[in-house]
């Protein structure tokens, strides 16, 4: 009796990680490519696109804020808005110039997983047809030395969009497109990422607000001849 349980047991755990194998092979080679709403949350609205081969979605929010184009480009290489944004230890370790920088930063992760540590590339430009400001956020851990607090991202590429709107404001556009790394479950990753955005893109009036009393006329190259 105990071995025909056992075998019955067997054949059972085998039959469910079968069906697991298959339903991720299916997952990971669906998807359009194209974008899609997702939802509207606080404001925001988020889409998500799924390319066929990869089983992490992208996402991005569009929304609004009061705020110039200088003043979200002082904020953008303002290393203490991280703290709005639930990161830590950030720091702008190397400048090659006003359109171009590096920083490292932090982010704790729930649920007992380890840290995450960013090394990112982040480059400034503007986007000719609209004069729309965009901040590309790229990663580039190869640009420091391994550490051992964290487990270092090595795939993210996110970028805020900022397009001045007729009426003074500013559209955010923010893209998330990442891999945490470190066998954190993409699913969990899938389901997270839009209700990150839905938080995140409300706080950016704040930033730019704080930001405007720091640094209440930043003036830079790329933005001269608005």
């Amino acid at each position: 009796m105990l071995k025909r349980l056992a075998k019955i047991f067997l054949i059972g755990c085998l039959s469910v990680a079968a069906i697991a194998v298959a339903a991720h092979v299916i997952w990971t080679y669906s998807g359009s490519g194209e974008w899609q709403l997702h939802g509207t949350k606080n404001g925001v609205t988020i889409y998500s696109l799924k390319k066929p081969g990869s089983a992490m979605k992208q996402f991005k929010g569009i929304g609004r804020v009061r705020a110039t184009l200088p003043t979200v480009m002082a904020a953008s290489m303002d290393p203490d808005i991280c703290e709005w944004t639930g990161c830590y230890a950030a720091k702008m370790f190397e400048k090659v110039s006003e359109q171009h920088q590096y920083y490292d930063f932090r982010i704790d992760y729930h649920l007992n997983f380890h840290p995450r540590e960013f090394v990112v590339a982040q480059r400034l430009s503007r986007v000719p047809e609209t004069k729309a400001l965009l901040v590309e956020v790229t990663a580039a851990p190869e640009k420091l030395p391994p550490n051992a607090c964290c487990v270092r991202v090595e795939h993210m590429n996110n970028s805020w969009r900022y397009t001045p709107l007729k009426n003074g404001e500013l559209e955010i556009e923010y893209v998330v497109d990442i891999d945490n790394g470190g066998f954190f479950p993409y699913f969990l990753a899938n389901l997270g990422t839009p209700e990150f955005i839905a938080s995140i893109v409300p706080k950016m009036q704040g930033v730019f607000d704080k930001e405007r009393e720091k640094f209440p006329n930043p003036q830079f190259a790329l933005l001269a001849n608005d």
